[in-house]
């Protein structure tokens, strides 16, 4: 079975082993520059103003700056560069290769006249005519380097900076009181001051970007240059800038916006009383004090088309006007109505609203919040009359499919971290050839991930801290397979809000049993695991028949697997007994029986799953009970290749054991986690 297929069913069955965790998503959008007013340069091909020092190292390749064979030297290309303010400017860098510690890309900023910089070092100050940021990929750091005119000589002012995490591109921020290094399209705490207040910016007409080393080979792209704004909010009252492509932040309709810095606890809209069910519909968008300036985008959908909205309130269709900016280059401190009160009722439906943060004059980094208002859908009454019931639906569906939960992806980037090469060390070093030919595993295997100050993953979040797998006991081969594993996770931030913390050990074993069955078993234990703010902990026991050692051919092979639970709790939802059973006759479908008990009361249900190739289609058998409801689903759809994390279409009915009322879940297929509510 290829990798890519046994990917593909593990995520297709993980909601059968943790029942309320169904995995979130990344919502993806086209990347590039916007406006750079002071440079743009994307294009080297046509060589765009470029010169360079010495033609032997510097090539175009693809539009892109091309170095390397540079040797023990340093070389550089200049650009013509005169900024009317104060400034940032970054560029992309591809390290395609790097071999050796003294290798080093980096951005320069200078003055070819008489009018010189002071700057601040550790030994005093230095008399310059610019400054130099160097970027060492093999050695993982970042350095100031000036020319100091008193000396005659290049010198370091301040000791380097580590930094362990993906670099895509360097830079630098000019400002009054110094220059600041800056990675990924973000200023850092690297910071080499001097008094530039009298307008230093002024006297710069030179950019140069630099490279040397005997192993290096790069390429330069997208040289932007804008002007900076400083903030008008201190470090510890603002929220960060999105650092890469940031997964959805998927929100629940809130009367008024909340204005926090945490982003994750941000709900950047207001819709009065449509919030709580009702059909007057207001619009207030509101953020808290930004770190740094950013540019805002508020948009609705309505239909197929999403709409934009304009500083002055004004809509835009996307698909001819493009992405407008509801708010530019701004530090946010927002709570602003756009638009006054509407009645909905003669228009129900789902409407996804949609505010977009990104850093000022970018779009390669970004934040998303997605908030889905119902206006009377579903069939069923345009008003809401038991919120209490609304809330606790709510509650329950976000926690089965993890739309709302906080974990955007958490569990799948809870593995996946294991899978980054660069910060990723194995001990011992596996000979993967010896073990399939009889060679015995070595015991234990210990996988340590280290992303030091921070680490841009493949999915674009930037994480930092530590985690490990200790793998022991390990069982391979014809009778079986199998190990102990143990993982702990230290204060692991993603984007600068904590992610995971805490331990989770186990085992699990796949071994032949009597006759052509194999017999499957193991137990995992959770011990105050922290997932993006949702604290889990309890225990899970694994037993069951199987016709064959192949867990991920779970619908293939006849069989039936026990998950039996012991105070397993997820945030405020406790399991605090009781099993689920999974059974297949080797068909296309599987039933799923669940014997609970939690916080909430029993939760028995009767499922059938059929399967396809990309994905499964739920059904109750007969309305079963969750809690103090009575629950059915009605061709629940899951379908990978039209939406990779939620349901595509369905619903789930819950009526209330006290007041008789039904609450109806539907999913629509908007493929952002949204859903419909109505009440019958």
């Amino acid at each position: 079975m290829s990798t890519n297929n046994l990917s593909s069913r593990l995520k297709k069955w993980s909601f059968l082993f943790f029942l309320f965790i169904f995995i979130g998503g990344f919502v993806t959008v086209s990347s590039g520059f916007a406006a750079c007013e002071m440079l743009s340069s994307g294009d080297f091909s046509s060589g765009s103003g470029w010169t360079v020092n010495d033609a032997t190292y510097w090539s175009i390749h693809d539009g892109m700056l091309d170095v390397q064979g540079i040797g023990d030297i340093s070389t550089y290309a200049s650009m013509g560069f005169w900024p009317s303010d104060f400034f940032s400017v970054d560029v992309d860098v591809d390290i395609v290769s790097s071999t050796d510690d003294h290798d080093r890309v980096g951005v320069r900023i200078r003055t070819s006249g008489d009018v010189l910089f002071v700057v601040n070092g550790d030994s005093g100050e230095y008399t310059t005519n610019g400054v130099l940021c160097y970027y060492y990929p093999n050695y993982g750091m970042l350095k100031f380097k000036v020319y100091d005119f008193d000396s005659r000589e290049w010198v370091i002012p301040l000791p380097h900076l580590d930094f362990s995490g993906t670099v895509n591109s360097i830079g630098l921020s000019m400002v009054a009181d110094g220059v600041i290094f800056r990675v990924n399209g973000q200023d850092t705490t690297y910071k080499l001051t001097g008094d530039f207040s009298w307008g230093a910016y002024n006297v710069i007409d030179t950019l140069r970007l630099f490279a040397g080393g005997t192993g290096l080979h790069a390429r330069f792209d997208n040289v932007c240059a804008s002007s900076y704004e400083v903030t008008d909010f201190p470090p510890g009252n603002a929220m960060p800038l999105p650092n890469g492509q940031e997964a959805a932040i998927i929100t629940t309709p809130a009367v008024s916006p909340v204005t926090s810095i945490v982003p994750a606890s941000a709900n950047p809209f207001g819709f009065g009383p449509a919030a709580g069910g009702g059909n007057i519909m207001s619009l207030t968008a509101g953020i808290s004090g930004l770190l740094y300036s950013a540019d805002l985008y508020v948009g609705i959908q309505i239909g197929a088309e999403i709409y934009l909205f304009d500083a002055a309130n004004g809509i835009h269709p996307l698909s001819t006007d493009g992405l407008v900016k509801w708010r530019a280059n701004t530090t946010g401190g927002l709570n602003t109505r756009i638009l006054p009160d509407i009645d909905m009722s003669g228009i129900p439906g789902t409407y996804n609203f949609y505010f977009l943060m990104t850093p000022a004059g970018r779009l390669d980094s970004f934040r998303l919040w997605v908030t889905p208002l119902v206006i009377g859908g579903g069939g069923g009454s345009s008003t809401v009359t038991d919120t209490a019931m609304r809330d606790e639906i709510k509650q329950n569906i976000d926690l089965i499919f993890g739309i709302t939960s906080g974990f955007s992806g958490g569990l799948t980037e809870l593995s996946e971290i294991f899978e980054e090469e660069q910060v990723v060390t194995i001990s011992p070093e596996l000979d993967l050839i010896g073990i399939l030919n009889g060679a015995p595993i070595p015991s234990p295997i210990t996988i340590n991930a280290d992303f030091g100050s921070g680490y841009r993953m493949e999915s674009g979040s930037v994480m930092s801290g530590s985690a490990q797998i200790v793998i022991s006991n390990v069982v391979f081969g014809d009778q079986g397979m199998g190990a102990d594993f143990s993982a702990s996770f230290n204060n692991v931030m993603k984007n600068g809000a904590p992610f995971a913390n805490g331990q989770i050990s186990g085992k699990l074993l796949l071994a032949k049993g009597a006759g052509d069955q194999s017999n499957v078993s193991g137990q995992i234990n959770i011990t105050n695991l922290s997932i993006s703010g949702q604290q889990l902990s309890g225990s899970m026991q694994i037993s069951g028949t199987m016709d064959d050692l192949n867990l991920s051919e779970l619908t293939e092979n006849a069989g039936t697997i026990r998950l039996t639970f012991t105070n397993v709790t997820n945030g405020a939802y406790t399991i605090n007994s009781g099993y689920v059973d999974i059974v297949s006759t080797g068909g296309d479908s599987v039933t799923v029986t669940t014997n609970l008990q939690t916080a909430a009361g029993p939760v028995n249900l009767n499922m059938s799953l059929t399967t396809s190739a990309t994905g499964a289609v739920i059904n109750t058998n007969a309305p079963g009970a969750a809690g103090p409801y009575t629950l059915s689903m009605n061709n629940v759809t899951l379908d990978q290749n039209a939406c990779a994390n939620y349901p595509t279409a369905g619903t789930i009915s819950f009526t209330s054991s006290s007041t008789g009322k039904t609450g109806v879940v539907t999913f629509t297929g908007a493929c952002n986690g949204s859903y419909g509510y109505s009440e019958r």
